[in-house]
């Protein structure tokens, strides 16, 4: 192991009840560090991991020790980067783990594939009771799986699917599913691509024991994050005509003027937002690769310090065997002072 990956496998073995490790840049190979303590740590039940680098890889090794793990009920690896292969992983590992309450996945790169194999897990997982999978990519097919999984899930109580690209169909597909799970109390799909359509279909849904966040708010004609990847430029006023040309294109839905210009007066503020976002995001990439970059120079500079230690190391050899060659020159011409003087004195 590293210095560094040495330092955190301690602090996770040692660790007791609760231990935040968010924002310390933390990447796979320091997950995998994480992870092999997590092995024989028996008294953390919550570790929070936000806001590291651990990727794929990284989340794959903290599912497989979680197979074996049974203390840890608490596990926040949001803003990751896991992406789907990272959820898929931890799909298989809430197959078996027993222990797992809360997880969340918020801003992972979640799409359609992770959400899927999320659902299959909350088909058979009788723990889990909160589930955060907000600010991802999860559309209507992941939706949908979601959807099933709840109609056989009798445990999960709180889910966060807030900030995703799920449409009317998705939200159908959860609302035919509301209509017999009982156990949901609380779920959230605000900031999705749902328009009144989708927003009837889940009051529509029966179900009295669920509560829908902020379900009024709901429509969001086209999602910020859409419009400031295609036109970053754009400014409020030219946003909110377009997203009112969005909603009046929208037969089915009909909702009264004034509502319809709040509402393309709020899409035109989530784009600003959505823009703000992407400019901290971008900052965020240029200080992680400035700090990259220094950590390579830093690895450099250790690297010619050895390459000076070494070569101290050969002068000091050089000057041993310098000294060496002195001592054998200056008994060489003891040697030969001595027979001078031996046969001069028998002449």
């Amino acid at each position: 192991m590293s210095e560094r990956q040495r330092e955190l496998f301690d602090k996770v073995e040692n660790a007791c009840r609760a231990l935040e490790l968010d924002s310390r840049q933390i990447g796979e190979d320091e997950a995998w560090a994480i992870a092999e303590a997590l092995k024989v740590n028996r008294k953390l039940n919550d570790l929070d991991l936000y806001d590291n680098q651990i990727g794929g890889a990284g989340a794959r090794a903290i599912a497989e020790t979680l197979k074996v793990n049974t203390t840890l009920t608490d596990l926040k690896l949001g803003q990751n980067q896991i992406g789907d292969a990272g959820a898929r992983a931890i799909a298989e590992t809430l197959k078996v783990n027993m222990r797992l309450t809360y997880l969340n996945l918020y801003k992972n790169q979640i799409g359609d594939a992770g959400a899927q194999a999320i659902a299959d897990a909350l088909n058979v997982n009788t723990t889990l009771t909160e589930l955060a999978l907000c600010s991802n990519q999860v559309k209507d097919d992941g939706a949908r799986a979601i959807a099933e999984a709840l109609k056989a899930n009798k445990r999960l109580s709180k889910l966060d699917l807030d900030s995703n690209q799920i449409g009317d169909g998705g939200a159908s597909a959860i609302a035919e599913a509301l209509k017999v799970n009982r156990t949901l109390t609380e779920l959230d799909l605000t900031q999705n691509y749902l328009t009144e359509v989708g927003v009837s279909a889940l009051r529509r849904s029966g179900n009295t024991t669920c509560k829908l966040k902020d379900v009024d708010r709901q429509w969001t004609a086209v999602r910020a994050r859409e419009y400031t990847e295609s036109q970053p430029s754009l400014n409020s006023q030219r946003t909110a005509v377009r997203a009112r040309k969005y909603t009046e294109s929208q037969t089915s839905v009909t909702l009264p003027t004034e509502t319809l210009r709040f509402r393309s007066e709020l899409a035109a503020k989530n784009l600003e937002l959505a823009a703000k976002d992407q400019m901290l995001a971008t900052k965020d990439q240029m200080l992680a690769a400035k700090e990259q970059m220094l950590a390579a120079k830093d690895q450099m500079i250790a690297v010619k310090d050895q390459m000076i230690a070494a070569k101290d190391q050969m002068l000091v050899v050089k000057e041993q065997e310098l000294q060496q060659l002195r001592s054998e020159l200056a008994v060489e011409g003891y040697d030969d002072d001595y027979e001078d003087d031996y046969d001069g004195d028998h002449e």
